[in-house]
């Protein structure tokens, strides 16, 4: 055999690292997934010497051997985490991740606090949507908040909302200003490798016409060329001939695989052959896969094209996907010291815009028919007219209530002279008769003239105490003895009261007294009055020829004294049901119609209640409720 001479093969690596153009779908097995993350930097050392390094982090040039404790060496330290790994005996790997505890606790923080907002407006949607499809008929109000409320959740909504706002737009700036920006980078570097491919073909005489050029963009030594200034510029370059067909690129992989056709784009094709363009950028698809184009055409010295030069770009979406991130996480840290901040500052807020209300509506629960405080406030606002409102409507309340009390006042003596007047002149009558005969007989001189002074004289004595009482009775209910509260052991006064109605003929009168002492606090003869009545009423219920039955039953119910008057009377007709506790009414044929009138509020000044149960010719109960007195 003979030697015919020697074949060198130089082989050159393409680095494939962070500003790699290979889309992510396209990196080879090796590569995908070995992107350096945030934070996360490595370094390869030889020989303990540093050979590469990634990203900003500073290592030191000469590895410290004495870090090194066997295959796998770990270190946590205060600002940072390092791990060495002994791939051989001359090659270590060193991995530092930088620890920024004081954003991570804040970020964690707005996170965690992020997911409770989001909670709490699922919540209020869940009570909204429970309220309209549960209630069976829909007021128009979803959740009934207070005015205080309603403001403090408007004043964070517009700060929630802002901060969703300016988040969207943020992100579609900064989407739109790293695609400009992309743009921008793709025109600078295409302005490069044209002006170096131009000078290329120019030094070997290949831009005279197509055959020329044909003929060296064929060559290995412009692929060679081709490929070194990809590497150089870490970027893709297609060079297509005049027809569009693609002569050279510097990443066969894509093409090999059939993933993009061997011809110009019929877009970029149009614009710069026909239309005559300078440059043209439009964006272009592998599946999925958006990415930029950028062509320029090769022109001769005549001005025909010789060929076209395009750069595909691949921006990286992890890239983009990182600075929105970080943009969000911005956002989201300083949005929540923020709502933090506006919730504390809506609090005094609603409390300073509400104040007045407050004060307004601690003044509505107060209102009295008279004396009521009026309002100072010194702005001419909202509230101010809400507080001129209030007051003028003050001063009408107390002068209406001093009316009404007047026309009262009026209303109730003329009623009460009415009443005062019919129950004298009743006795009157019977009286002026009787005097009338005593004067007849003495002018005839009757023998009986004596007997007949004797007994006309005990009528009006009769009549002139039936007056005495009837001024009594009034006397006592317009105006009751003042009052000597105490504590009061009801078993014993009831008992004392019914120990009167022992010697009844016709009626029985119990007694059911409660196992333990129930005290009260009121007045005792007050007190002796009402049983008093309401036994006196009870007994004369009953209907001649009826056995009569009245019992007398004390209870303890939720803390307060429950006494109950039971007969077995005629019981309350439908009709004056409505009228029995009304003064002046009675429905016994005498009596002035006081009695129950009278029970009624003695029950009410001492903060109880007395209300009756009756049925028609079977009976009637009355109860009275009174509050327990608890002793010290």
């Amino acid at each position: 055999s003979v030697r015919l001479g020697y074949v060198f093969v130089d082989f050159m690596v393409k680095e494939s690292g962070g500003e790699s153009v290979y889309p992510e779908l396209l990196q080879p097995g090796t590569v995908k997934g070995n992107q350096n993350e945030a934070r996360y930097y490595y370094g390869v050392y030889v020989h303990n010497r540093l050979i590469t390094q990634t990203s900003e982090y500073v290592f030191p040039i000469y590895l410290d051997k004495t870090k090194l404790k066997g295959p796998y060496t770990f270190y946590n330290w205060r600002d940072l985490s390092e791990l060495f790994y002994k791939a051989d005996e001359s090659k270590t790997v060193t991995i530092v991740r930088v620890h920024r505890l004081w954003l991570e606790t804040i970020t964690l923080f707005s996170y965690i606090f992020g997911v409770q907002m989001l909670l709490i407006i699922v919540v209020l949607l869940y009570r909204a949507y429970l309220s309209y499809f549960t209630k069976p008929k829909f007021t128009g109000r979803l959740i009934n908040l207070t005015l205080r409320r309603r403001i403090h959740y408007s004043l964070l909504g517009v700060v929630l909302i802002s901060f969703l706002i300016i988040g969207l737009v943020t992100i579609v700036y900064s989407t739109y200003q790293y695609q400009q920006s992309n743009r921008k980078k793709l025109q600078l570097v295409m302005q490069l490798v044209e002006r170096t491919a131009q000078q290329y073909l120019k030094d070997r005489g290949a831009m005279d016409n197509n055959e020329t050029f044909e003929k060296e963009i064929s060559s290995t030594e412009f692929k060679y060329f081709i490929t070194s200034l990809a590497n150089a510029q870490k970027i893709d370059i297609n060079v297509f001939n005049a027809t569009g067909i693609l002569k050279v690129t510097s990443q066969e992989n894509i093409y090999d695989k059939a993933l993009l056709a061997r011809i110009m784009q019929s877009d970029a094709y149009y614009m710069l052959a026909l239309i005559n363009r300078s440059i043209h950028i439009q964006e272009e698809q592998v599946g999925r896969l958006s990415y930029l184009s950028c062509y320029v055409p090769i022109w001769s010295y005549n001005g025909r094209v010789l060929g076209f030069l395009n750069i595909p770009y691949f921006s990286s979406e992890k890239e983009l996907s990182f600075q929105i991130s970080n943009i969000l996480v911005a956002l989201i840290n300083l949005y929540a010291f923020i709502f933090l901040l506006s919730s504390l500052l809506t609090v005094f807020i609603t409390q300073w815009l509400t104040r007045t209300l407050s004060v307004v509506i601690n003044r509505f629960e107060r209102l009295s028919l008279t004396k009521n405080e009026l309002i100072d406030w010194p702005y001419e606002d909202e509230i101010g007219m809400l507080v001129k409102e209030y007051n003028k409507m003050v001063r009408k309340v107390e002068e209406n209530a001093a009316m009404l009390a007047r026309n009262e006042r009026e209303g109730a003596w003329r009623e009460m002279a009415q009443q005062v007047a019919h129950e004298i002149k009743n006795p009157l009558t019977p009286m002026k008769l009787n005097i009338q005969y005593l004067q007849q007989a003495l002018r005839n001189d009757y023998p009986n003239v004596k007997e007949l002074a004797a007994k006309v004289a005990e009528s009006l004595i009769e009549q002139i105490d039936n007056l005495s009482y009837i001024a009594s009775e009034f006397s006592n209910f317009a105006k009751m003895p003042e009052a000597v509260p105490e504590e009061i052991e009801l078993n014993d006064v009831l008992g004392r009261t019914v120990e009167l109605y022992l010697n009844e003929q016709d009626v029985k009168v119990t007694i059911e007294p409660f196992a333990d002492p129930l005290y009260v606090y009121a007045d005792r003869s007050q007190l002796l009055r009402v049983f008093t009545n309401l036994i006196e009423n009870a007994v004369q219920a009953i209907p001649d020829g009826r056995a009569g039955k009245v019992s007398v039953v004390l209870t303890k119910d939720e803390g307060q004294v429950l006494l109950s008057f039971i007969d077995n009377g005629v019981g309350i007709s439908a009709d004056v049901v409505d009228k029995i506790f009304q003064p002046y009414f009675t429905t016994k044929t005498s009596g002035t119609g006081l009695g129950l009138a009278m029970t009624k509020k003695i029950i009410e000044f001492w903060k109880g209640t007395i209300w009756f149960e009756t049925e028609e010719g079977k009976g009637t109960t009355f109860y009275i409720r009174m509050p327990l007195f608890r002793r010290s």
